[in-house]
């Protein structure tokens, strides 16, 4: 079974999106915060990333873009996420990544986990 990664820091979207994404058939790590990425990477392997924009205390913007910057990472798919309207010029630094508003369109958010981990 695949695994997709999950880091946002409301406890509660992510406990909600982590059983959305079991129910989808996929296992879901979810993590409130990205301070040891690199390490929860290497140790869970996952398939994709679900990405919020703006952490507490870190830009996931900045963290898209270590990961893209790193050829052993550079493969793993990054959708960025939030509940904010974002300017197409706060979404520009993220190249590689894709962009998903919060709330989600469930049936869109299925199709879009299959097309890019299937």
């Amino acid at each position: 079974m695949k695994t997709i990664m999950a880091i946002d820091d409301d406890e509660d979207f992510l406990l909600t999106f982590a059983r959305l994404i079991k129910s989808f058939g996929y296992n879901c790590y979810p993590l409130a915060n990205g301070h040891n990425l690199i390490g929860e990477i290497n140790q869970m392997n996952p398939s994709l990333i679900f990405m919020d924009v703006f952490l507490k205390d870190q830009d996931g913007r900045d963290l898209c873009r270590e990961l893209h910057e790193r050829s052993r990472y550079r493969y793993i798919p990054i959708v960025m996420m939030s509940g904010l309207d974002l300017a197409d010029k706060d979404l520009e630094c993220m190249p590689g990544s894709l962009f998903m508003r919060k709330p989600f369109n469930i049936p869109k958010l299925k199709n879009l986990i299959s097309n890019l981990v299937d």
